[in-house]
């Protein structure tokens, strides 16, 4: 299976991820040139459910809410 980003809200994310290895075109070939949106998966699945964060904010943390929310969108499209 090809790997995927996901991302709250992630495009910078992605660049700062990129900028790693310089240019975009001098990413390994297991790093994909994108990042999926989860905030964009969500326009057209509806109303979201409130999916309270454990901490203020940590990395541990945000990524299982991230997944949290990831598992609803897929559970929710119409």
């Amino acid at each position: 299976a090809d790997n995927e980003l996901w991302g709250y809200y992630s495009a910078y994310d992605h660049v700062a991820l990129c900028q790693l290895w310089g240019r975009m075109i001098d990413l390994p070939s297991c790093v994909p040139m994108f990042t999926h949106d989860l905030m964009q998966a969500l326009d057209g699945v509806g109303q979201l459910r409130q999916l309270p964060q454990q901490d203020e904010h940590h990395a541990l943390s945000d990524a299982k809410w991230n997944r949290d929310l990831y598992n609803w969108i897929k559970e929710n499209r119409s």
